[in-house]
């Protein structure tokens, strides 16, 4: 039986789901960049034969392009192994001047009802443990009211 893992990979090696093998090199691409590096990156695209990285911070953006060189050879190695069906040449970045935006939760109401049930009903059950649960269940009843 196969697993989600192998039902994903045969998708992204389809023609129709490219876009799922490409969103799989991003991730790669984003894995390769230093920890503090890839933190930073909020997305990446491809247009052309440019790889564009979206950016939280200016810092980041100047890190980037001073270490450009070595992401670029360090690119080139790895993608022709993993993604040869992306043709990067040049690499972009820029920072995007809109904040991140949180999801606030939502606030979840638990609906409660009204007891329909007065809870008066006789115990007619000769055993004992069945009596002790009816009682138990009769007391909870009437708590709610």
């Amino acid at each position: 039986m196969k697993n989600s893992h192998d039902i994903l990979n045969l998708f992204r090696n389809q023609k129709t789901f490219a876009k799922l093998g490409q969103q799989n090199c991003f991730d790669f691409i984003k894995k390769l960049l230093p920890p503090m590096l890839s933190k930073q990156v909020r997305f990446i695209y491809h247009k052309g034969d440019t790889l564009f990285l979206v950016l939280n911070h200016p810092g980041a953006k100047m890190e980037i392009d001073y270490r450009l060189k070595s992401i670029k050879n360090l690119l080139k190695d790895q993608l022709a192994k993993s993604c040869s069906q992306l043709l990067i040449v040049n690499i972009k970045t820029f920072v995007t001047n809109k904040p991140l935006t949180k999801e606030e939760p939502k606030n979840i109401t638990v609906q409660t009802y009204k007891e329909r049930s007065s809870g008066d009903f006789k115990i007619t059950s000769s055993d004992e443990k069945l009596k002790k649960l009816f009682q138990s269940i009769k007391d909870k009843i009437r708590s709610n009211l």
